[in-house]
């Protein structure tokens, strides 16, 4: 998902319109700032991520690193994107222990010590 596809998957979270945030970051409600950086037609500086940020309520490292997620906590097409290593361990968090045991023993041919 691009950077702008973030800010406005943020934004709507936050119920709030392009109007809202550009007044809450300055810009003033009719500028199209915010509409330019949804669009990815330009690239926000930090210090225009940082207001956007403060006005959706969300941290830049939530911006920029998180991805939206959802309801199991799984980015739109992370699966894809996931080594092998990351899909044990979501796999681990969705089983309980003894599910996990048992397919990882199925698998592998190898019981997980306790």
């Amino acid at each position: 998902m691009e950077l702008g596809q973030r800010i406005r998957f943020w934004r709507r979270q936050a119920e709030l319109s392009q109007a809202d945030v550009s007044e809450m970051c300055g810009w003033g409600r009719a500028n199209s700032r915010l509409s330019t950086y949804e669009r990815n037609i330009a690239q926000p500086e930090e210090t225009d991520l940082e207001r956007i940020c403060k006005a959706v309520g969300i941290s830049l490292d939530q911006l920029l690193v998180d991805m939206p997620r959802d309801a199991n906590g799984i980015t739109r097409g992370a699966l894809k994107n996931l080594t092998s290593k990351e899909k044990v361990d979501l796999l681990a968090k969705m089983l309980t222990e003894e599910e996990f045991s048992q397919i990882f023993q199925q698998i592998s041919g190898t019981v997980l010590p306790k």
